[in-house]
C-alpha cells in the first residue's frame, strides 16, 4: 500500500474529528455573526432610515468590536483547521471543493438553528445546542 492513501479508519476519524471541531467553532461563531445582522440592521436605519434602529440614539461601537474580536479570530482558526484537514486527507480537485462547500454547510448549522429558532443571545446560552 502506497504511504500517500488514507485509510478507511483513520479517514472516518478525520471525518468526526473533523465535524465536531466545525459545529464547535460554529456555535463559538454564532455570537458575532448575530451581532454582524443586528449591526446590518443598525446600519440600514443609520444610513436609509428603513428599519430602526436595534440601539436606539446609541452607537454601535461594541457590536463592532465584538465582530472584530471575535469574529476574526474564529474565521482564522476555521480556515487553519480545514486547510489542515483538507492536506492530511489528501484532498484535490472538486473533492476540495466538495469539502470546503461542506465546510462552510457545517460552520452555518449553528447560526441557522439559532436564527430559524428565534433564539437570543440569552437563551443561546441556555436552550442553545448544548441543553
Amino acid at each position: 500500500m502506497p504511504q500517500d492513501t488514507v485509510t478507511m479508519p483513520r479517514l472516518g476519524r478525520t471525518a468526526l474529528i473533523w465535524a465536531v471541531a466545525n459545529l464547535a467553532i460554529g456555535y463559538l461563531a454564532s455570537f458575532p455573526l448575530l451581532t454582524a445582522v443586528t449591526f446590518s440592521y443598525y446600519l440600514r436605519a443609520k444610513l436609509w432610515g428603513t428599519v430602526s434602529s436595534p440601539f436606539r440614539d446609541g452607537e454601535a461601537d461594541v457590536p463592532l468590536l465584538v465582530i472584530l474580536v471575535a469574529g476574526i479570530p474564529l474565521t482564522i482558526v476555521a480556515i487553519l483547521v480545514n486547510r489542515s484537514v483538507r492536506r492530511r486527507s489528501g484532498l484535490r480537485g472538486w473533492r476540495a471543493l466538495g469539502f470546503w462547500a461542506a465546510t462552510v454547510v457545517v460552520l452555518l448549522a449553528p447560526f441557522t438553528y439559532f436564527v430559524l429558532g428565534g433564539l437570543t443571545v440569552s437563551e443561546m446560552f441556555g436552550r442553545g445546542l448544548l441543553w
